[in-house]
């Protein structure tokens, strides 16, 4: 009779702790289902974030490289103007050299003038260093093509 009740108890105990572990292991599995869920939620947000970031530094790319062909082609057009007022000077001042009279020297020496306000002015309404400030107020001239500047042209660091 001790041996069967004993054993009751054994049988009873086990099926107690049995049913304890099962109860606890139920309780984890769920927790980690919810922990599972939330990962997945957070990184479903985190990879639609990382899309958007993407596709805005495609388009701030893509801007900065419609910026960039804007500007060669202004550095351009004002490069081939410079060059057609510098091939006007000098044949101002070819003209000059043969010049018979007093007028004919005055009247090429009035467009030598001219001539040079212009080649001034477009100079001054430049950007060589393409950082955004014109030549005639740039205190930094020369800046890296991308520094960051301030109204004056210096960098932003300074």
């Amino acid at each position: 009779m001790k041996k069967l009740v004993l054993l009751l108890v054994a049988a009873t105990t086990l099926v107690a702790c049995d049913n304890g572990i099962e109860e606890n292991f139920e309780r984890i599995s769920q927790s980690l289902a919810d922990v599972i869920a939330e990962f997945e939620s957070v990184n479903t947000e985190v990879q639609t974030t990382i899309s958007e970031i993407a596709a805005e530094l495609q388009e701030v790319e893509q801007n900065a490289n419609d910026i960039s062909d804007e500007i060669s082609d202004s550095i351009e057009e004002v490069n081939n103007i410079l060059d057609t007022l510098q091939d006007s000077l000098d044949s101002a001042i070819e003209e000059l050299q043969d010049a018979a009279t007093e007028e004919q020297v005055l009247a090429l020496i009035e467009r030598v003038n001219s001539l040079q306000t212009s080649i001034d002015s477009l100079r001054a309404i430049s950007d060589y260093d393409n950082d955004g400030v014109l030549n005639m107020i740039d205190q930094c001239p020369n800046t890296v093509l991308g520094t960051e500047v301030d109204v004056l042209g210096c960098p932003l660091d300074d």
